[in-house]
């Protein structure tokens, strides 16, 4: 029994999602088209959750945006780069512009998030120095 509890601890529980309170909002304040077609649309992105976020970011470090017309996979607006340089901490907003040229008569904008502190104690396989006890973890450390 307690073997059992103790491999579902090690093993099961970091693979499981965690829920966390809050929720991250991205929505639309406003869209124009321009004289020559091109619909500029202004959205903002809010973290209410109290985990600090990373925003997928482009070659430009804005926000990529994921343009959803039905398609199954999507398709990216600027090329994305992921440099990790967007962080959106606890409450805070990020507003930014994008603009669609031939834009799908129905569309959804997404964003693609992660939470870099969650996939750092996440990793697997686990390293090995890590399930042994603590006197030979230092030794091996060392």
């Amino acid at each position: 029994m307690l073997a059992g509890g103790l491999i579902f601890l090690l093993f099961v529980r970091p693979l499981l999602p965690h829920t966390v309170p809050g929720t991250v909002d991205l929505r639309v304040t406003d869209f124009t088209k321009t004289s020559n077609g091109v619909l500029r649309v202004s959205a903002i992105l809010t973290n209410s959750t109290p985990l600090k976020l990373n925003v997928i970011d482009d070659a430009d470090g804005n926000p990529a945006f994921i343009l959803d017309d039905g398609s199954p996979p999507g398709t990216w607006l600027p090329r994305m780069v992921n440099d990790a340089k967007i962080n959106l901490a606890p409450g805070a907003s990020l507003t930014n512009m994008v603009f669609l040229t031939n834009p799908p008569s129905r569309f959804r904008l997404k964003l693609h998030l992660r939470d870099l502190a969650d996939e750092r104690r996440r990793r697997w396989p686990l390293p090995v120095w890590r399930l042994l006890p603590e006197p030979w973890k230092s030794e091996f450390v060392q």
